[in-house]
């Protein structure tokens, strides 16, 4: 059992009577700052990455995007000890190829969306965040880790069987370099705290009593930049990915579906849905 992790209502007990609840995700303006918005992932037991949180954070994300009020996000976890677990195994398990490149698509569509926004992106990073737990936080402007043992942090699709798609391997080796990221890549890398911290794939490190602090710390940080210039040179730095990531998002998500489609890896996943299954 995790010992001394953030507790549930660690954001929310902070939150104003505004805050909105959507089916797994948790929407609140931080009282201390009213620019700041705060995007709790609620799917327990480990916010696994489903449709359904999939949907809600994407548009979460374009609603604060709509609004005149806030022009930054912490991303967190309502639950203790995990960010995120990844995506639902679930919506890979015993699919055709064609369900699986339309759940892919989901997957490009949400986190392409947090990745460009032009607005501040901060993840408070409370738990264990393997697989795509690690890519939504590396999709983030900044990242604040709580330091635990017990909590790591990689992409391991490659021990799925499951080959990284070009654009998130981008995003990792963008982090931390080209011969780190694609050994980590290969190797299916799940680092520590103190190992992510030092390879750049987190850039603070924090005890876990500190993690908001830290956080509201990092979002003002970057809203003290004036908001144009800010915004502009996000987009500007991002946008030779985005546009290559645009013009190859139909062959990636039908490259995704055949192989998370194909008997290794259909049998990979399907021992470790057998396997969460008995451990329930």
């Amino acid at each position: 059992m995790i010992k001394h992790v953030l507790n549930p209502r660690f954001y929310r007990n902070a939150f104003n009577q505004t805050s909105i609840r959507n089916s797994s995700i948790n929407l609140s303006t931080h009282p201390k700052n009213p620019e700041l918005a705060i995007v709790e992932l609620n799917q327990p037991p480990v916010n696994s990455m489903g449709k359904t949180l999939l949907t809600d954070l994407h548009d979460t994300i374009v609603k604060i995007e709509n609004d005149d009020q806030h022009r930054a996000i912490i991303l967190t976890s309502a639950n203790p000890g995990i960010f995120c677990a990844g995506l639902d195994l679930l919506e890979l398990h015993n699919k055709s190829e064609q369900e699986l490149s339309e759940f892919w698509s989901l997957v490009q569509k949400t986190c392409w969306k947090l990745y460009g926004t032009k607005l501040a992106t901060i993840a408070s990073i409370n738990g264990a965040s393997p697989a795509g737990g690690c890519l939504l936080a590396l999709t983030c402007d900044y990242r604040v880790m709580a330091d635990n043992k017990r909590f790591k942090i990689g992409l391991n699709e490659s021990m799925l069987g499951l080959t990284v798609p070009g654009w998130l391997g981008t995003i990792c080796i963008d982090a931390i370099g080209q011969r780190l990221g694609e050994r980590a890549l290969v190797r299916g890398t799940l680092f520590s705290t103190e190992e992510a911290l030092a390879v750049g794939m987190v850039d603070e490190l924090v005890g876990v009593d500190h993690v908001q602090e830290a956080a509201l710390k990092a979002a003002e940080s970057y809203l003290k930049v004036p908001e144009l210039a800010r915004s502009n040179v996000k987009v500007n730095c991002r946008a030779k990915n985005m546009d290559l990531w645009k013009s190859i998002q139909e062959k990636d998500s039908v490259d995704f579906g055949r192989m998370a489609g194909t008997p290794e890896a259909q049998a990979t996943i399907k021992h470790v849905v057998d396997s969460l299954k008995r451990r329930k």
